[in-house]
């Protein structure tokens, strides 16, 4: 699909550095050597939680900042309930804790969450799923 619409795309290699003149970028250099034009240069460097507030409040963090919740989105503090980036809740089919970065993700979280506020006893189970377009082509 990208190929047929002349997009190339790199594997097995990531970009070494970014060079440019007078403020703007002209061209990209990849640890393989190659080197691309570009005008432009978008970055997807992930995210990490701003949860730093919470370091002496009682509510237990992950490694990476995120908020430990059990399956009903409830934190180690006593009536208190994350959703949405920050929330890192158990996964059941992985067995491991799973943090999601999606909006629809955080939209449906929060409605369990608020369920649980609620002491409807929901956990959350859900598989995230994650869609796209390209060229015109729902994925």
């Amino acid at each position: 699909m990208h190929t047929d619409a002349g997009v190339k795309v790199h594997t097995s290699t990531s970009v070494k550095h970014i060079d440019g003149k007078d403020g703007a970028v002209k061209s990209v250099t990849l640890q393989d050597g190659t080197v691309l034009d570009a005008d432009l240069v978008i970055c997807g460097l992930g995210v990490t939680p701003n949860t730093q507030f919470l370091a002496d409040s009682g509510v237990d963090l992950t490694q990476d900042g995120g908020v430990i919740c059990d399956p009903f989105l409830g934190t180690s503090a006593k009536d208190v309930y994350a959703a949405g980036d920050i929330a890192s809740f158990p996964n059941w089919v992985s067995g491991g804790r799973q943090r999601v970065e999606h909006w629809v993700v955080a939209l449906d979280q929060g409605t369990f969450a608020a369920f649980n506020m609620l002491n409807k006893l929901v956990p959350y189970g859900e598989i995230p799923f994650f869609w796209t377009r390209f060229y015109e082509k729902s994925i």
